[in-house]
């Protein structure tokens, strides 16, 4: 199959080349021209088109459109830069689908589109018993998940065949870096608040099987990691600090509420067969990664902790 995908250099979308070179496609990836991007498409020159763009401008990836099998929309701004800069992220996130859909309905192909959305289009559920499901309402409580919502309407309104995944907490070892907001967000988010973690390779998994199974399309699928990867805030930020030898305790967390929660995904996964990285594989990888760093700072880990804590209220 000849495939676009955008937004093909980040963490996710870096994965997804993997798993669709492995299975023979035709690919063309479209991004962003930075360092960093230029750094991992170096990667892959040899086997995949590169498409240098903007999502922003229109004619920057009209040239990539016909002719195309299959579109996988990658490319997205998420927290905490959606409410930071919120007109950028307006442009890129919902402007952006809107100039790809458009272009889609312009052109000669019939391509089935593959897009991205997130498990914050429910809004702040912690009070309602899990899991979450296809048919619970959506709420939006910021911009992201104002942006999905909106998105997720635009794309279900194509002619063209559809794929919507709503994915999970979704990270590994790769991740570039993680801001002070960020880990603020999290610190302020009540421990015990339920979250689905997926492993991006799974994610990369559910998006090449959603363009290849018709039984896929024009449905919207639930994507997080099952029941081995259904665990609290506090079980995911101390496997992150766990790994460089020390953790947190209930009271060093807040009272926020966060959009996270629990997933059916026994539909998705019967149709798409993505579930193979459970919570586990993340933190071996994790203890893996910092090992020659951890015993250095075990020693330390309650003033570790504490400064750390500190630190991430600070300013």
């Amino acid at each position: 199959m000849k495939i676009l995908v955008t937004g093909a250099f980040g963490n996710i979308g870096s994965m997804l080349l993997d798993e669709l070179l492995s299975r023979g496609h035709e690919i063309t990836a479209f991004d962003l021209e930075n360092a960093a991007n230029k750094e991992i498409q170096q990667r892959y020159r040899h086997d995949i088109e590169t498409a240098w763009g903007d999502i922003c401008d229109k004619e920057s990836i009209r040239p990539h459109i016909e002719n195309k099998d299959a579109i996988l929309h990658f490319a997205a701004l998420i927290p905490p830069m959606t409410e930071t800069h919120p007109e950028i992220a307006e442009r890129v996130n919902v402007d952006g689908t809107r100039n790809l859909l458009e272009l889609i309905n312009e052109s000669n192909s019939n391509p089935v589109v593959v897009f991205t959305s997130s498990f914050a289009v429910w809004g702040h559920n912690q009070k309602a018993p899990p899991p979450r499901t296809v048919s619970c309402p959506l709420v939006a409580t910021d911009n992201y998940s104002r942006h999905k919502i909106e998105c997720e309407k635009m794309v279900r309104s194509q002619i063209t065949p559809w794929v919507i995944l709503r994915i999970g907490a979704c990270f590994d070892t790769r991740n570039r870096h993680i801001e002070k907001h960020s880990i603020r967000m999290m610190l302020d988010t009540e421990a015990n608040s339920r979250i689905e973690y997926v492993h991006p390779a799974d994610v990369a998994t559910a998006a090449a099987n959603a363009i290849e199974r018709k039984e896929a399309h024009n449905k919207l699928h639930l994507i997080g990691g099952g029941k081995s990867c259904q665990i609290t805030q506090m079980d995911m930020v101390n496997t992150l600090l766990g790994a460089a030898g020390f953790s947190l305790e209930e009271k060093d967390f807040g009272n926020n509420l966060f959009y996270s929660d629990w997933m059916d995904t026994s539909e998705s996964q019967r149709i798409l067969e993505f579930q193979h990285k459970s919570f586990s594989v993340l933190r071996d990888d994790l203890f893996d990664s910092l090992k020659y760093i951890r015993p250095f700072l075990r020693p330390i880990s309650g003033i570790a902790s504490w400064g750390f804590v500190k630190w991430a209220r600070s300013g």
